[in-house]
């Protein structure tokens, strides 16, 4: 930015107006500005949800044991990972949509599309959960006890996850003030959070083997408020999903329980996807198998 920058204004400005209504059109286009930098401040604010937790437990039981949450956390993060990528593709798909005045089949498509997502979230974290034993071989046998905090970060990441797709409701509004909003309402909880579960003693002292499950649930109630938050801003402004998609969102919780609890309601949440419970719409399973066609 700083070396190419002035070149770049330079060469924009010289170009020819080509037509009478681009030169109507302002020098500056300030709701794209602030469209920027909400987005700008609402990742800092994202960020900081994610990584306060992990500071604020090297302050209380020091490095040792932010060493064994980071490495956990790792593995975690790949559930939001997949989130992300879905939620990419689902958005440049419904936003081309969207754009070309077809915005009730935008909704429907987002809205298929979001259900679909929380249910591959849901079973990316039941697997991962049944391979904890495996996962925690990756790493020396001093870590063992990061075990303890797995299942309550893997369902932090599955709602950041859901969250993903929930945020795209006001990105086809620009509307990035609300998505600052939400992670900066979590990023507050986690903070008042760990300094009443973990402490604000900065000795480095606290026992390990009780502080990491304490820091893992910390972090997944972080980002439960930060959905919520996301939900209600929806519901207020006009842009609520459907009871279906905000209750698979909520079911998310099972995650916590263990791999069991999540297996269970995973193959429920499959079992009425094939069927008419209202997991999903005939036309909404129809318009998944279309969209996996094509692919």
């Amino acid at each position: 930015v700083v070396v190419l920058g002035p070149s770049l204004i330079r060469y924009i400005g010289a170009q020819p107006v080509r037509t009478e209504a681009a030169a109507t059109l302002p020098l500056i286009d300030w709701k794209l500005v602030r469209f920027s930098f909400w987005m700008a401040v609402s990742q800092g604010s994202w960020h900081g949800l994610q990584q306060y937790v992990f500071w604020h437990l090297a302050f209380v039981s020091g490095n040792a044991a932010a060493a064994m949450y980071f490495a956990v956390r790792l593995f975690a993060q790949l559930i939001l990972l997949g989130g992300q990528t879905m939620s990419r593709a689902l958005s440049a798909h419904v936003t081309r949509l969207w754009e070309s005045t077809e915005r009730e089949a935008a909704l429907r498509r987002l809205e298929a599309g979001t259900k679909a997502g929380v249910l591959v979230v849901l079973a990316g974290a039941v697997v991962m959960s049944f391979l904890k034993p495996l996962i925690l071989k990756a790493f020396p046998e001093s870590y063992e006890l990061g075990g303890a905090c797995l299942d309550a970060l893997l369902l932090a990441y599955a709602w950041f996850a859901a969250l993903e797709f929930l945020l795209i409701r006001f990105h086809l509004e620009e509307r990035s003030v609300w998505t600052f909003v939400s992670s900066l309402t979590g990023a507050v909880a986690n903070v008042a959070l760990a300094c009443l579960v973990l402490g604000i003693r900065g000795d480095g002292v606290a026992d390990v083997a009780e502080m990491l499950p304490r820091a893992g649930w910390v972090c997944a109630a972080g980002s439960g408020t930060t959905v919520l938050t996301c939900l209600i801003l929806l519901t207020v402004t006009g842009r609520r999903p459907s009871i279906a998609t905000m209750l698979m969102i909520a079911a998310l919780g099972v995650i916590g329980a263990g791999g069991t609890w999540g297996l269970t309601f995973l193959l429920i949440l499959v079992a009425g996807a094939f069927a008419d419970t209202g997991v999903f719409t005939a036309g909404e399973r129809a318009m998944i198998v279309d969209w996996i066609r094509r692919r």
